[in-house]
């Protein structure tokens, strides 16, 4: 079934399919099939299959809710249903002006770039930034849903971004050039020396970067632009850098390995072994602990200390290509199985997960407590409530 026209269709067209248990919080299509409530999309629990059409996969019922309704967060939604048989809009009820603008970011799905997402940053509480293989960086207003700016500097496609202060961001690219943007003017410096793509970027401090490329990593001074040290011992690209803390920094890609460096010394300390096919991402979760995503469709904890894997998680079903820290105790992972699981630290197991795309999953970033974006292979940013 198609999206609805309005918030009154959106919940008394479900309220009218929908069986209301309220002594079990669950809600039940025509067959009696349980139906999970999950970012507006409706799951059966007993199949546990979804479809972007939002239907039961058991018996083929299709509810009204469609991404394209975007009005209600998910516990809104189960409220209205719960204390009303009939929404009468010319009465709304008042929120607070974040309510309101949440309601209001939810669930898109923007359209802009030409070229696969490859890496998206957070700019303020209703704009992000986004690298795509098209060769641009777009700013996005989420809260008007529309494009910012566009910018072209770069002449191959853009892989990465990443913050750097209060006012700018840095980008790296397929021309070989890292370059520096200011978030108010868009003006933006190049960072010259590699002379293979920029793969990845991370922040070390508030005057230093470190960017991956062709079997090196460079540290960077950006207020002068200089490179201040290159570390060689990758036998491969470099696709991701994290920092562990003010001197150490991590690293991983195609040689299958992470190495960890000091980089007062320009040394690798420690190699991590165990992934069988290339390494794609990485987050820190504390001064001692990784996490690594790779191609070889898993996600392993790692102890910096003993060098050791803590933990493989194995939910996914292909490659995993990016994670994001979303608080202190759980960080989410994309996929190219089109899905988004988020992960409790405590325990290593996922605990929720969504599809979100309809082609590979390429880069995430969280948006706030309640929210992430992604980005894919489908060209298309999505805002996603947790």
């Amino acid at each position: 079934m198609g999206g609805c026209n309005s918030l009154q269709a959106c919940l008394v067209g479900s309220e009218l399919k929908l069986e209301i248990d309220t002594n079990r919080e669950s809600y039940f299509c025509p067959k009696k099939h349980v139906l999970i409530f999950s970012h507006t999309i409706v799951v059966c629990s007993e199949c546990h299959k979804r479809k972007r059409c939002h239907s039961c996969q058991k018996c083929n019922y299709n509810s009204c809710i469609s991404e394209s309704c975007r009005l209600l967060t998910l516990e809104r939604f189960k409220s209205s249903l719960r204390q009303s048989k009939q929404i009468h809009t010319e009465n709304p009820t008042k929120h607070s002006t974040a309510e309101q603008e949440e309601q209001k970011i939810i669930n898109q799905s923007l359209k802009g770039h030409d070229g696969p997402l490859r890496s998206i940053i957070k700019i303020s509480d209703t704009s992000v930034a986004t690298a795509s293989g098209d060769r641009t960086i777009i700013i996005w207003d989420l809260l008007g849903s529309k494009i910012i700016q566009r910018l072209k500097d770069h002449n191959d496609w853009v892989h990465s971004l990443v913050r750097f202060g209060e006012r700018q961001f840095v980008s790296g690219s397929s021309d070989n050039l890292l370059k520096v943007w200011n978030i108010n003017t868009y003006d933006c410096n190049s960072l010259k020396g590699n002379t293979h793509s920029v793969f990845c970027v991370v922040k070390i401090n508030d005057s230093k970067i470190a960017s991956g490329s062709f079997k090196v990593i460079k540290i960077w001074d950006v207020p002068s632009h200089i490179c201040l040290k290159t570390l060689e011992g990758h036998t491969d690209w470099v696709y991701a850098l994290v920092k562990i803390k003010d001197t150490l920094i991590a690293s991983g890609g195609v040689d299958k390995i992470i190495k960890v460096w000091d980089i007062l010394t320009a040394t690798c300390i420690s190699n991590l072994k165990g992934h069988l096919n290339y390494i794609n991402a990485l987050i820190r979760l504390d001064d001692n602990t990784i996490v690594s995503a790779s191609v070889d469709k898993t996600i392993k904890v790692w102890d910096i200390k003993t060098s050791n894997c803590i933990k493989t998680l194995t939910d996914h079903s292909r490659s995993v290509n990016c994670l994001a820290n979303l608080s202190d105790d759980k960080f989410a992972s994309g996929s190219a199985d089109k899905t988004i699981k988020i992960w409790n630290i405590a325990s290593y197991t996922c605990t929720n997960s969504f599809e979100a795309d309809d082609y590979s999953v390429n880069c995430i970033a969280k948006l706030s407590e309640t929210q992430l974006v992604s980005g894919g292979k489908d060209k298309t940013l999505k805002v996603w409530n947790l």
